[in-house]
């Protein structure tokens, strides 16, 4: 059975290598990737999900970013974020149909999110 692959867009160095590892060893393969490359990488890999930071590009890019790459590539995204609900729904670019898990979050949180993802792909 192939392992599930996974795009990290994660501006911060430690939460990037604790989110890798938590997710490598929940049987994910992981690729840390920069915002500015994901849709290149989308067309490459073909990922089965993309984990994007909210804050990646600044407050409202990084729900700008989540909405285009799903709307292109049809992928799911799950956006990370440490901003308050209110900050994201300030969000000129908020959409209610992208999953938001705020920081921080326990292991079994994050695998709860991705869980559907899974079931796809098995």
């Amino acid at each position: 059975m192939r392992r599930p692959v996974l795009l990290l867009a994660e501006n911060d160095p430690l939460i990037a290598l604790d989110l890798r590892l938590q997710l490598e060893d929940a049987r994910w393969q992981v690729h840390d990737v920069v915002p500015g490359e994901l849709a290149e990488c989308c067309r490459q890999q073909r990922p089965d999900g993309i984990l994007l930071n909210f804050n990646s590009h600044g407050p409202s890019d990084g729900m700008a970013l989540a909405r285009a790459l799903k709307t292109q590539f049809n992928l799911p995204v799950l956006l990370i974020t440490g901003a308050r609900l209110k900050d994201l729904l300030a969000s000129s670019d908020f959409t209610p149909d992208i999953p938001v898990l705020y920081k921080p979050f326990t292991p079994c949180q994050l695998q709860q999110c991705l869980s559907p993802w899974r079931s796809v792909t098995e």
